[in-house]
């Protein structure tokens, strides 16, 4: 008698069949056109030198480029369909205002970089992109990755390049309201080729693309274009006898301005007379005058309204901070008030004469 057929190990056989072909993902991996598995490297230039941006500019500076990479799908359920653009460590902190940019670096509040991603759309067995592009090199999940609403893979089990593309890179400094020139002076960023960030599928399968930043960029040190030259100061006459009665006082004290234009970052000023003849009484001495015993002094305004005064030291540098520069709003422009007057030098000595005191200002900055 014949015995029964037994089915069973026959559908068993069939499933380990089916398990081979038929994987449910449709993956997408980025390489080059060669290599599934290549890193190809995208250099931004941003090689800006002496920059004086001011808080609130929009673009600082751009720069672009483009690479050539290969779209690659596979029939691969551990792989997606979604692109992620992230950055290094290089970076570590968002703006809060727009979660496209990050911070170039902690010690310059205010100084952002956007980096986009502009990647062809795949081809039209794909769909498109979604979100669209372009996409961001961010901290920000929402900004940083984008999918391919169709898929590619689903019938090839090995690693199939199906599309070459070209992908424009585009690089964007800029400021917000944080941004305190003062800082930037005379910094520089990037200054050797630096690894900034990746582009490639979100699960790490296949290649990548890396982004390379190549400067420096670079900010103007504190400082001014031009001053005006110092000018002739006339004090005018005094009665021998005021400076007799009392020697130490501070005559016809006069004001006069030293205008500084095209400075940046609203630069601290030294000053130094050093160069100059002066008195232990701190008083530059009458070397091209007739009159005995007088010299000259000098102030600056030590308060907003200008009435309160500060007698400079010249035998020794004196800083004068940002309050005392004066500057014109965000325009670069400063007015330094500075006062002379006439005093002695040496009671016993005086007579009556001219003065005429050529006098060196040197000018530095931070």
């Amino acid at each position: 008698m014949l015995s029964p057929i037994k089915l069973l190990p026959l559908l068993l056989i069939s499933s380990m069949f089916c398990s081979i072909p038929c994987f449910a993902g449709c993956g997408w991996m980025l390489g080059s056109p060669s290599s599934v598995s290549a890193t190809v490297n995208a250099v931004l230039n941003i090689n800006g030198t002496d920059l004086t941006p001011s808080a609130n500019e929009s673009s600082v500076f751009t720069s672009s480029t483009s690479v050539t990479a290969g779209y690659w799908g596979k029939s691969w359920n551990n792989s997606s369909k979604e692109a992620n653009f992230y950055p290094t460590s290089v970076f570590t902190k968002a703006d809060v205002n727009n979660p496209k940019g990050v911070l170039v670096d902690a010690s310059v509040p205010g100084l952002y970089v956007i980096v986009e991603a502009n990647m062809p759309q795949p081809a039209s067995n794909w769909g498109s992109w979604s979100p669209a592009m372009p996409f961001y090199m961010t901290l920000n999940s929402s900004y940083n990755k984008s999918t391919a609403t169709g898929g590619w893979g689903c019938s090839d089990i090995t690693d199939t390049l199906k599309q070459t593309v070209s992908i424009p890179f585009t690089v964007k400094f800029y400021t917000t309201s944080d941004f305190d020139p003062t800082k930037a002076a005379g910094k520089s960023f990037f200054s050797t080729q630096t690894h900034v960030g990746v582009l490639e599928n979100i699960d790490g399968f296949g290649g990548q693309v890396n982004i390379h930043f190549k400067g420096p960029i670079s900010f103007k040190s504190a400082g001014c274009g031009t001053f005006t030259k110092v000018p002739t100061v006339n004090l005018g006459d005094i009665n021998l006898r005021d400076i007799q009665s009392k020697p130490s006082g501070e005559y016809n004290l006069t004001p006069f301005q030293i205008n500084f234009k095209n400075c940046y970052s609203k630069a601290s000023i030294t000053l130094n007379f050093a160069s100059n003849q002066s008195t232990s009484d701190n008083l530059l001495i009458n070397t091209n005058g007739t009159a005995k015993g007088v010299g000259i002094g000098l102030k600056y305004a030590s308060s907003a309204d200008a009435t309160n005064y500060t007698r400079i030291n010249l035998k020794n540098n004196v800083k004068l901070n940002e309050f005392f520069m004066n500057y014109e709003g965000d325009t670069g422009d400063a007015t330094l008030n500075i006062f002379a007057f006439i005093s002695s030098t040496d009671a016993s000595a005086l007579s009556s004469g001219t003065v005429n005191i050529p006098a060196v200002m040197v000018f530095s900055f931070p």
